[in-house]
């Protein structure tokens, strides 16, 4: 196994801890236990300087992958089925609300209101299935927009670290190859835009859903509270009726 010379003394000093006196390794131990991990473990900068004899095999990997997701971020459907779906179901939904806006709901049997809920939740139940299209869709795009994020913050880390160093054959390569993660995220970033901009005018059509399920479900619980109070009167009240004096 390959260490990088900086992290040497930190292994001697580990062996010396192992080595210690009793006396010596129990009044160390806890500072060292804690110590240790930290003092081996490479900096960013020294596994960068590691990874430098590996550029080649790794530049030719991330170039493969490169040229697997522009190919299917250009041909994406882009949510073009859900944007006509998404439109139908909002016109239903604003058409709903309009019908609704001026009606007295405090005069509507309370049939009529649960009837009325039971119709939001209905596009609720569309908008959920809907959405679930839509993260199909979105996710492995994210990903792939995420995974040329971290390869390009890896191939900057290294070249930074190494630029003293560097043969100009590497440094070509690398700034090459930086270039073309630049294109494949210029090319993800528009299906991905659109497919962003349709969750978000997925979210005022879920408002006006919730809206209408939380008004309509008010006035259920109100009509309910109103018909307690007529038809169940409290016990004493019950007890105290005439029926009851005269018993």
């Amino acid at each position: 196994m390959f260490f990088h010379r900086s992290v040497k003394p930190f292994m001697s000093m580990a062996l010396a801890i192992l080595l210690a006196s009793p006396l010596q390794s129990m009044a160390q131990s806890s500072s060292a236990a804690t110590q240790l991990p930290e003092m081996l473990a490479p900096t960013e900068q020294q596994s960068a300087e590691i990874d430098v004899r590996a550029i080649p095999a790794k530049a030719d990997a991330d170039e493969q992958f490169i040229n697997e997701i522009i190919p299917r971020a250009q041909s994406m459907n882009v949510g073009t089925d859900l944007s006509k779906q998404l439109k139908v179901l909002s016109a239903s939904i604003d058409n709903l609300a309009k019908n609704t806006k001026s009606t007295d709901f405090n005069k509507l049997p309370i049939q009529r209101l649960e009837t009325l809920v039971e119709h939001w939740k209905f596009y609720g139940k569309q908008l959920d299935t809907w959405r679930n299209k839509l993260q199909k869709l979105t996710l492995p795009i994210s990903a792939d927009a995420a995974d040329l994020s971290q390869r390009k913050k890896y191939w900057i880390t290294l070249r930074d670290a190494n630029i003293a160093t560097l043969s100009p054959a590497l440094l070509t390569r690398i700034n090459e190859l930086l270039a073309e993660i630049d294109a494949a995220e210029s090319a993800i970033s528009e299906p991905l835009g659109k497919l962003i901009e349709l969750g978000q005018n997925a979210n005022s059509v879920s408002q006006k859903v919730e809206q209408g399920i939380d008004k309509s479900t008010q006035f259920v619980k109100s009509n309910d509270i109103t018909l307690l109070k007529i038809d169940s009167p409290t016990l004493w009240d019950a007890w105290q009726s005439p029926e009851k004096m005269k018993e």
